[in-house]
């Protein structure tokens, strides 16, 4: 009885100590520096938590359909990307807030062949529509913006010529 008991212990102790350690070593495995040690990319395989808030601002007396995408990897459309269209009423803002990682957001759509659309907003006026183009750079992740940022997505009159403008601010997060 006593033999049965101490192996049984023993038998314990020994998976605890390797379960312990292979816990240690699976927690390294992630661990960012030792990726970056042995020439990995980190972000590669621990994306940045936390999300990005887009605010959709219409300063027009009109609705507004803004069309915009969000793709995961900034140098291939074809991956992760999403294209995100906004009714907002005449003079309001709403807001979406979209899972990190981010590569890549940009007013405009995306064609069939994945290439960026510059067509970013729709504005009623009257019986018909209206499309208004965003002719700027898509913004990139860690140039542009980080997790935690705002981006406001602003239309409204053209501010030094008649018709209607675009613009994107960037509100740093945390």
């Amino acid at each position: 009885m006593r033999r049965t008991l101490s192996r049984w212990i023993a038998l314990a102790a020994a998976s605890t100590c390797t379960l312990s350690l292979g816990c240690a070593f699976a927690t390294d495995i992630f661990n960012p520096g030792l990726l970056s040690s042995v020439g990995l990319d980190p972000a590669r395989f621990l994306p940045a938590p936390g999300s990005v808030v887009v605010a959709f601002t219409n300063n027009l007396p009109v609705g507004v359909t803004f069309v915009s995408i969000k793709a995961s990897d900034a140098a291939d459309l074809t991956i992760g990307a999403r294209v995100i269209e906004t009714a907002v009423d005449a003079n309001s803002t709403i807001s979406e807030v979209l899972d990190c990682p981010i590569g890549l957001f940009s007013p405009g759509s995306l064609t069939n062949d994945f290439q960026r659309d510059p067509v970013a907003a729709f504005v009623t006026v009257g019986d018909g529509v209206e499309e208004v183009q965003y002719a700027n750079a898509a913004l990139l992740s860690s140039r542009d913006f980080t997790c935690g940022d705002l981006i406001n997505v602003i239309i409204g009159p053209a501010a030094n010529e008649a018709g209607i403008a675009i613009t994107i601010r960037v509100v740093p997060g945390r």
